[in-house]
């Protein structure tokens, strides 16, 4: 009997796995690699193209490691919202205003009320300063 009957054999009677099979892909990842590659890519099919892994593979890893593809889009909006934020500050050369916001990148505006709730809020999350309100008072 050879070396590969006898593995065959082995096999075939439950005593190891010949040939061995590979590994599943959650053990072949990191949840910090699949998280990184998710916010990347920003879709499962893209992420299995990019590590060559089925999508079932790609949503087997996300249900293990318990990644949400609702958290991954969470975050992804976020990071546009701040990225087109960063564009405009640099465009204009200060932090805008509200109005400024609505004027040059109303869906800007929009995005940061439906993730943070306020202009504050955002620009409190970022420490970014806020804009002056109104004309200043003196008193005398």
């Amino acid at each position: 009997m050879s070396i590969r009957q006898f593995l065959i054999r082995g096999d075939e009677i439950g005593l190891f796995e010949f040939p061995p099979r590979e590994k599943p892909f959650y053990l072949r990842i990191t949840k910090e690699t699949l998280l990184e590659s998710l916010l990347r890519y920003e879709s499962i099919s893209k992420v299995g193209k990019h590590h060559k892994a089925s999508f079932e593979q790609i949503k087997e890893a996300m249900k293990t490691y318990k990644i949400s593809m609702r958290d991954i889009q969470s975050e992804i909006n976020k990071r546009k919202a701040l990225k087109t934020y960063e564009e405009l500050v640099r465009e204009l050369g200060h932090h805008p205003s509200t109005t400024e916001i609505k004027i040059r990148h109303h869906y800007l505006l929009f995005r940061i009320k439906k993730i943070w709730g306020s202009i504050y809020e955002f620009r409190k999350a970022y420490g970014f300063p806020g804009s002056k309100i109104g004309s200043p008072v003196k008193n005398i």
